[in-house]
């Protein structure tokens, strides 16, 4: 409220932790004996507090601090968006508009391609039925969010917030297969 003091009454509104929509969406394409499918799922407008940025970039105490810290404020005329190191001091580590980040994304969360062996092919075999696939899983996933992953999900009980702590993102995985009726 520029009084010179930095209090309750500076509170700013930084945006909402839910996200305005999310959602998924499922494709399916067939062509001769080929099968494709892919699962899309997205969140757009949730605002995330970036905890592992918060814990690195605070310039409190003698913790490793993230190479972004380099680029601090130092004199004056230096124009930069990182406040200057004050050890054992002042506010760094408190939350801030610097940490709140939109998390919007869209992951490609599944594909899955197969293939139908034909009618000749099956008989020959004294199959009923052969199918052969691949799928992949957690393929891609596009966002401008700095964390290591966007999908933090929303907190369980009223008064927490959604905060990326680093946890490791979902691994990709990888699986062939074979489905053969008799």
């Amino acid at each position: 409220n520029h009084d010179g003091k930095i209090d309750e009454l500076d509170l700013v509104y930084l945006g909402d932790l839910n996200p305005k929509f999310m959602g998924g969406a499922n494709v399916n394409m067939s062509w001769k004996g080929f099968s494709l499918s892919a699962f899309f799922n997205f969140k757009l407008g949730q605002k995330i507090i970036n905890q592992t940025r918060m814990d690195t970039e605070k310039m409190y105490n003698y913790e490793n601090q993230s190479r972004a810290t380099n680029w601090r404020w130092r004199r004056e005329g230096d124009e930069t968006d990182i406040p200057r190191a004050l050890y054992n001091e002042g506010f760094n580590w408190l939350g801030s508009s610097r940490f709140v980040e939109d998390g919007s994304f869209l992951r490609l969360r599944t594909v899955s391609l197969s293939y139908r062996l034909n009618k000749n092919v099956c008989d020959m075999l004294h199959l009923r039925e052969a199918r052969i696939y691949g799928t992949a899983s957690n393929i891609y996933t596009w966002t401008n969010y700095s964390g290591q992953d966007p999908e933090v999900g929303i907190p369980g009980s009223p008064g927490q917030l959604p905060k990326d702590s680093s946890k490791t993102p979902p691994g990709r995985r990888f699986m062939i297969g074979l489905n053969v009726s008799f």
